[in-house]
C-alpha cells in the first residue's frame, strides 16, 4: 500500500473524520473533521500510527 493511501486509511479511521486529503507533493494532509469527536493529538497519533510524523501545523 502507498504513503498516501496509508495516511489517509489511517485518517479516516479516526471518528469524527468527515474528509482526509494526503498530498505527497506537498508533503501535506487537509483534515476536515469533528471536534467534538476527536482532537488534533488524535489525528498526529493516527500519522504516527501509519508510521509518519507531523512536522508543521496550521489550522
Amino acid at each position: 500500500m502507498g504513503c498516501v493511501r496509508t495516511v489517509t486509511n489511517g485518517l479516516n479511521r479516526v471518528a469524527g473524520v468527515k474528509e482526509a486529503d494526503v498530498s505527497l507533493p506537498e508533503n501535506s494532509a487537509t483534515v476536515q473533521f469533528d471536534e467534538k469527536q476527536t482532537s488534533i493529538e488524535e489525528l498526529n497519533n493516527a500519522v504516527r500510527d501509519a508510521g509518519y510524523q507531523i512536522t508543521d501545523m496550521v489550522s
